[in-house]
């Protein structure tokens, strides 16, 4: 078995819906306002984005723990044809597999984080409150107003947030959210030239 670049959004859409909130983020990625930022590539069942939507582009790779070696194996083979510096979010584990061929520097813990009781997904990102406003209770307000609103019309509602991020981590709770799975975010630089 080896990697081949995935076109079919139906076959991306099947692979990732089967744990769609470890994949929130990148089944969001299959709509026509990102596809054309993205190239996917899939070794088997495993599936990893690479969204040329940023700069430095940014892999993600997310795995089950029965799904790491198969995970490790796709970006193992994917390595030599990646960007010469980039930006990954990876299932732990998996930074292993790319240290041979990158310089890997992590930028931090992080945690995806979902209201699990419920089918269809949204993803919540870059939501903050202003230095000056905190403690007041006004990113908790804009937070339970948004999920309430997602909640009548998807399953489940996801997002991510720095594992240090205590204050982020309680009011996501405090709202519901459970934790679901660990990341890590990491910077990769190629070890070659």
């Amino acid at each position: 078995m080896s990697v081949r670049a995935e076109h079919d959004r139906a076959v991306l859409a099947g692979l990732l819906s089967r744990d769609p909130v470890l994949h929130a983020y990148q089944l969001g990625d299959l709509d026509d306002f990102f596809w054309p930022y993205t190239s996917w590539y899939r070794r088997g069942d495993s599936v990893v984005l690479l969204y040329h939507g940023a700069t430095p582009p940014t892999l993600l790779a997310f795995a089950g723990p029965a799904e790491v070696g198969a995970m490790a194996a796709l970006l193992g083979e994917l390595a030599p044809v990646l960007p010469a510096r980039l930006q990954a979010h990876l299932s732990p584990g998996l930074e292993s597999a790319l240290d041979v061929a990158f310089r890997v520097t992590a930028t931090g813990p992080h945690l995806k984080m979902a209201l699990t009781d419920r089918t269809r997904v949204a993803a919540v990102g870059n939501v903050t409150t202003r230095p000056g406003w905190r403690g007041r209770g006004l990113g908790a307000a804009v937070m339970a107003r948004l999920c309430g609103l997602l909640a009548t019309e998807v399953d489940h509602v996801t997002l991510n947030v720095a594992a240090t991020n205590s204050a982020a981590v309680r009011l996501n709770e405090r709202l519901g959210f459970s934790r679901v799975a660990d990341y890590g975010e990491l910077t990769l630089v190629t070890r070659a030239g």
